[in-house]
């Protein structure tokens, strides 16, 4: 069984909202469980293992103030093509 569950955040509105920022929260919570789910799912698929999941956010949508690239991240999570 997979379950993606990563998740930091770095608030700040969008004009005090650094590249860092950004990049942190998106490579954390939607680039890392990407990863995840294409390493687990083809030793997933010879076990005939069924079960997996990505756990996301209602911050993903729609967007939430204050949380550019959280919500990003996450709706980007929701956006996923599934196995």
């Amino acid at each position: 069984m997979l379950v993606n569950n990563a998740g930091i955040t770095r608030d700040r509105s969008m004009r005090k909202l650094t590249d860092d920022d950004w990049t942190d929260v998106i490579n954390t919570n939607l680039n890392r469980s990407t990863t995840c789910t294409s390493s687990a799912l083809k030793p997933m698929i010879e076990a005939q293992v069924r079960a997996g999941g990505e756990l996301s956010s209602s911050s993903g949508r729609p967007a939430t103030s204050g949380q550019a690239n959280y919500s990003a991240s996450k709706g980007g999570v929701i956006a996923s093509p599934r196995a």
